[in-house]
């Protein structure tokens, strides 16, 4: 019964933000893009999510990619209930989409001794899969990271994200997929802890392969409002980062 009981309590905690989005969109309606690049559909499946802007930025920057004609595949790194796997797919279902995460929470092995988290613990591999639906063209690769990397060594990458509150396992997966940046792919990182991100721009504009989009960390666009996520940062009283790199037209081919 516990287990039963587990397993209904988190599809309900899933469905909130797109019942609350639903509920909420008559008043925030006005904020929406009367006219965005990317598709109908698109559209109408972020109109009623949880964090409409965020979404619509990221189908912007796809968009861009298709428009680019940048090939390669897509790579979530931190996947958690696989809401935004779901939506990446729906924008590009023609790429291949790696998601790479133990879907168990944090991977003891990356925890300080005698430290416990239990974030992101109420996922699963099957959970994520009915969200993203049926598909060749999803990889789910459950693991830890960067173990479990190898899986797409062969592959090329149009667009990384990578998010996993980790810093060890976020550097070697920098590591990993600078390299197999397609020529003008995009690699972002975002936190809300100021030290990681310091770490992670340290890493990345080592890599002479990169460029930063920004010289530094990406400002928010003053006609874009915060997002969820940046609204919580500012409440723990801490500011938010994020980190924008493209591999240069230059940069020398993957061995």
């Amino acid at each position: 019964m516990p287990a039963i009981a587990s397993q209904i309590g988190s599809r309900v905690r899933a469905r909130i933000p797109a019942v609350r989005g639903r509920l909420l969109r008559p008043l925030v309606r006005f904020r929406e893009m009367r006219f965005p690049t990317f598709s109908r559909e698109v559209h109408d499946a972020i109109a009623t999510s949880d964090d409409y802007f965020r979404y619509a930025t990221l189908a912007l920057a796809l968009e861009r990619v298709r428009q680019e004609q940048i090939r390669g595949a897509m790579a979530e790194i931190g996947v958690w209930r696989g809401e935004t796997s779901a939506f990446l797919h729906r924008c590009a279902p023609e790429r291949r989409l790696y998601l790479f995460d133990t879907f168990a929470g944090f991977d003891e092995r990356d925890l300080a001794p005698g430290r416990a988290d239990a974030r992101f613990r109420d996922t699963s591999v099957e959970a994520v899969r009915r969200r993203v639906g049926p598909s060749t063209n999803v990889m789910l690769v459950p693991g830890h990271v960067p173990g479990t990397l190898a899986e797409a060594s062969e592959e090329r990458f149009a667009v990384v994200l990578l998010d996993l509150d980790l810093f060890e396992p976020t550097r070697a997966s920098l590591e990993f997929f600078y390299p197999r940046l397609a020529s003008g792919g995009y690699l972002h990182c975002a936190t809300d802890w100021e030290p990681y991100a310091q770490q992670m721009l340290t890493v990345l504009s080592a890599e002479p392969s990169l460029v930063n989009t920004t010289g530094g960390y990406a400002p928010r666009p003053d006609y874009r409002p915060l997002t969820k996520f940046e609204r919580r940062g500012m409440k723990l009283g801490h500011g938010v980062w994020d980190i924008v790199f493209r591999r240069r037209a230059t940069a020398a081919p993957l061995d």
